[in-house]
């Protein structure tokens, strides 16, 4: 499909592949700060479908990289693109990522029937304006970024409500700090290239049992403990051969790090976890665990005590009430889950 756009009549033109022209009306700002018409290469950016729901009208943000401090895009519901009525319409900045949209819709997400058979807004508003958002991004933008992948945001994009996968939401959600920015976070390359996470943040958002779906999320705490494990003995048994440790300390080493529950408190540790930032996941932990007869232990251990409790005591869990303590649970557990992957380094 060709697009093309007319500056005098504001409208894209649109060869489908059967040769039938048709006309889209623009109706934002096509120019930019300099008054220069918008002449956009779209080979020169890329783009990402995401979901979010109970999203505002105003959601539109720059997209900051962490790691570099500078800006790689925009983020807004696609919905925006044919409105006017958002703070952002006459941003040219924003406009001009809008009518990238354009394009990349029209391009790419459209068929050609549906461009010939329906009106452009029509079909943005049955297809896309219940919960979808675009994540355009500059490449020459992202040059900066070592081993650029869009997965490495999953987990940032994850703890604002931006999921790959529609109608799904947690109520615990993160939100931006600044009016009209928002702040991403890559995942270390060991972690965004372990082949569980594109599983994950599928299954993160399709599955609906708690109990499946707080074992989704241990895999997590499971996958970094591991790599704690080998990667403390790869550089133990290096100090031994080295002769710097000695075989008293060489046990002393493998005892601290061979129990799992050890390892869970080096993990949030290693990872700067802030215990206080996640009162209310270990309150939540420890209502259920006592009301079961389980003691009253520590943050991140009460994590690890549910976990057994589900394990070895899942056939105590009889009614409904007891598996709604879990999904709520599980959206506080969430929070801390993407927060590791973000935080971890090998």
């Amino acid at each position: 499909m060709l697009v093309d756009y007319d500056s005098k009549e504001r409208k894209f033109f649109v060869l489908t592949k059967s040769y039938e022209t048709v006309t889209i009306s623009y109706p934002l700002l096509d120019k930019d700060h300099k008054g220069q018409l918008f002449n956009e290469d779209s080979s020169d950016y890329d783009y990402k479908i995401l979901y979010k729901k109970n999203y505002k009208e105003n959601d539109i943000y720059q997209v900051i990289d962490g790691g570099l401090e500078k800006r790689i895009g925009w983020i807004f519901p696609i919905s925006s693109i044919i409105s006017t009525s958002h703070d952002f319409a006459n941003n040219p900045h924003y406009c001009r990522y809008a009518f990238l949209a354009h394009i990349f819709l029209l391009q790419n997400e459209i068929s050609d029937q549906d461009i010939i058979d329906k009106d452009f807004n029509d079909i943005v508003d049955e297809r896309y304006s219940d919960d979808t958002i675009i994540f355009i991004y500059k490449k020459s933008l992202i040059k900066e970024v070592e081993n650029f992948k869009i997965e490495s945001y999953f987990a940032s994009l994850c703890e604002y409500g931006y999921y790959i996968i529609h109608d799904y939401e947690n109520p615990n959600i993160k939100e931006p700090k600044s009016k009209n920015r928002i702040q991403l976070h890559r995942m270390s390359e060991d972690i965004v290239s372990n082949e569980y996470m594109p599983r994950f943040f599928g299954m993160l958002c399709q599955e609906k049992h708690p109990i499946i779906k707080f074992h989704i999320l241990y895999q997590v705490i499971e996958l970094l403990i591991e790599d704690i494990l080998i990667s403390s003995l790869e550089d133990t048994i290096k100090q031994f051969r080295d002769k710097k440790i000695y075989t008293r300390s060489l046990r002393e080493r493998i005892s601290k790090i061979e129990a799992e529950k050890d390892r869970i408190s080096m993990l949030v540790e290693k990872c700067g976890i802030i215990c206080d930032d996640y009162n209310e996941l270990h309150e939540k932990c420890i209502s259920f665990l006592t009301k079961r007869g389980r003691e009253n232990i520590d943050f991140p251990m009460s994590i690890y005590s549910l976990r057994n409790f589900i394990v070895h005591d899942y056939r105590f869990i009889i009614d409904e009430t007891e598996l709604n303590e879990i999904s709520t649970i599980n959206g506080f557990f969430e929070m801390l889950i993407l927060d590791l992957i973000i935080k971890y380094k090998h």
